[in-house]
């Protein structure tokens, strides 16, 4: 899975952790921090010495839009 920052946030995240080989760990409907219904996803990239997660909106994320 690939995201992309839409936003000055999401592009300095991808920046920093890179684009591609997130993966997806959980979907859920709903999530404690936005009233949006989902799918949310909650993706993770992992690497030998590096680990970044976040949860992400699959359609209506502000800050990413999710290519899978």
């Amino acid at each position: 899975m690939k995201l992309i920052g839409i936003t000055k946030k999401g592009r300095e995240r991808v920046k920093r952790d890179g684009a591609e080989g997130w993966i997806v760990v959980r979907t859920a409907d709903t999530v404690l921090f936005s009233s949006e219904r989902g799918p949310w996803l909650f993706v993770s990239r992992g690497g030998p010495d590096h680990r970044s997660s976040r949860w992400v909106h699959e359609f209506r994320d502000p800050d990413f839009k999710v290519e899978r």
